[in-house]
């Protein structure tokens, strides 16, 4: 149990029950994942949280019901959280578990492990993104990165639950993606690697490995123009690994269409057994030459059913092209 208070010189008072605090986390946690118990960093972000909300709130005031929509883009600048310190005191016996800003309990000296441990709380317990003083520690050097994809490489990347809103799902997805950016070109392809070998990818994590990949721009396109082909060459059906290799390759790919990345765009969604799927790629991809092929392929399959003709046909005319009635 965790109760607020606010003391006379400003400072903001948390009294929390550690065991409770640390119990009540680590049971969302799948067996395997990393453990979330630590009481300090759970009621730190349990008070962002808080926090975060609270001005949410006040961002949206100025929206009535019919213009919700709009509040879609609001962003909340969590930069002043940060400067409000903060005092955790155990329920039980009052022990002063932590005293002062939030970044203070990183150290004089933090150590790369110190620094992942806060990203990882933070990733999978705060609303909304993860806070961006928060990821700029993460990314601050080549030290602290690397010790961050060898964390993630130990992790489990298989689904964890059907909820979006699972812990370790939203640590590995938010981290990934922070880290997309600045990853090297090795540690992009140990990542790749790791996903590739996970039977059932999580929702969240396969999304965020999609903008990491995106975010490295023509080397990201080329080794997944490689991958894919190799798989397609050994006859693999485009399904379950190679599915998402065409997937990242749709969104990664956009920017510069070279010949070998259409052709194994072209052949994948040949041989995909969702064409569904495959059609959104081939649209997100960009490239107009998948207008052809989309219009044979639908030619030489009138019997389609109406679900994937329809996502076909969206497609198409995303790339600015028009299909017969």
């Amino acid at each position: 149990m965790r109760h607020l208070e606010h003391d006379h010189d400003h400072m903001i008072r948390l009294r929390v029950d550690s065991a409770e605090a640390a119990g009540t986390v680590a049971a969302q946690m799948k067996e395997g994942s990393i453990m979330l118990d630590n009481p300090i960093l759970i009621a730190l972000m349990n008070h962002y949280n808080e926090w975060y909300s609270a001005r949410f709130e006040q961002a949206l005031a100025p929206f009535d019901a019919d213009n919700l929509e709009s509040s879609g883009s609001i962003q909340i600048d969590s930069t002043p959280w940060f400067a409000e310190p903060v005092k955790i005191c155990d329920s039980q016996n009052q022990a002063v578990l932590f005293e002062g800003l939030p970044l203070a309990w990183l150290g004089e000296q933090p150590t790369p492990a110190r620094v992942i441990e806060l990203a990882w709380y933070a990733a999978a317990l705060s609303d909304g993104e993860l806070p961006a003083l928060i990821g700029d520690r993460v990314t601050a050097s080549p030290e602290i990165l690397g010790e961050l994809v060898s964390e993630l490489l130990r992790a489990d990347w298989s689904q964890i639950r059907d909820e979006e809103e699972d812990p370790a799902s939203l640590a590995l997805s938010r981290l990934i993606e922070t880290a997309g950016p600045h990853l090297t070109t090795e540690q992009l392809e140990l990542l790749l690697d790791r996903y590739m070998t996970t039977e059932r990818p999580d929702d969240l994590v396969t999304a965020a490995l999609k903008t990491a990949l995106a975010a490295q721009g023509d080397y990201a396109t080329a080794q997944l123009t490689i991958r894919l082909k190799q798989a397609l060459d050994a006859g693999q059906a485009v399904e379950g690994p190679v599915e998402y290799l065409m997937i990242f390759l749709g969104s990664a790919g956009q920017q510069k269409h070279s010949a070998e990345s259409f052709d194994a765009m072209r052949t994948a969604f040949r041989r995909a057994t969702n064409k569904q799927v495959a059609a959104i790629c081939l649209g997100d991809f960009g490239d107009p030459r998948g207008i052809a092929v989309m219009r044979s392929w639908l030619d030489s399959h009138p019997e389609t059913d109406r679900a994937t003709r329809l996502e076909i046909v969206a497609a198409i005319k995303r790339l600015g092209g028009e299909v017969e009635k």
